[in-house]
């Protein structure tokens, strides 16, 4: 089993260079070894930020309240 998205967010994720490399190192240590070849033909939309941008923590915190609300 493998992930369908990975998000980097916070500060770091701005710098340009950043995601390009992650995604460099990522399909290097990959090395054929995840049957998803998906995974490694489309890491441009495998490995993104967050849509969501810097609100990303703070809507998954929320989510996560609305959740413990509901389940009790």
């Amino acid at each position: 089993v493998s992930p369908q998205r990975i998000a980097i967010g916070g500060g770091v994720v701005k710098a340009p260079h950043l995601l390009p490399r992650v995604r460099q190192a990522l399909a290097a240590l990959l090395a054929g070894y995840v049957p998803r070849t998906a995974v490694v033909r489309e890491l441009d939309t495998y490995v993104v930020s967050p849509k969501l941008g810097d609100d990303a923590g703070l809507a998954g915190a929320y989510a996560l309240a609305a959740d413990a609300l509901v389940l009790g």
